[in-house]
């Protein structure tokens, strides 16, 4: 996975794919490529794209790819899980055996993240 940084607020996911698709030369990424595309501080966007491994090496290896006006950053992304329950990492709650923390406090949780 990738997130695609610094994009304009007017930025479509039409338009990331095409320019995916264009930068690395792959003629399948589509907008279903393009998992996420979210609102950012300053009228930015941030979009998250799966690509498979060895397109997603290019696209980091590029670091920056023009998408409309603006040149955007690209950076890896690791989605990891983590229990809402007891704030760990590697699991979900339905199978959770740590501790039921999901009504801690900020405080709590700082200290325990």
């Amino acid at each position: 996975m990738i997130e695609i940084r610094d994009l304009d607020e007017c930025t479509t996911k039409d338009e990331i794919a095409e320019a995916l698709s264009t930068s690395l030369s792959a003629q399948h990424i589509n907008k279903e490529t393009v998992k996420t595309l979210r609102k950012a501080y300053a009228g930015t966007q941030v979009a998250v794209a799966a690509l498979p491994d060895d397109l997603a090496a290019k696209a980091l290896k590029l670091g920056h790819i023009r998408i409309g006006w603006v040149n955007c950053r690209i950076r890896g992304r690791e989605d990891t899980l983590r229990c809402y329950r007891c704030w760990s990492p590697g699991h979900v709650s339905a199978r959770c055996k740590g501790p039921d923390r999901h009504t801690a406090t900020a405080a709590d949780k700082q200290a325990i993240i």
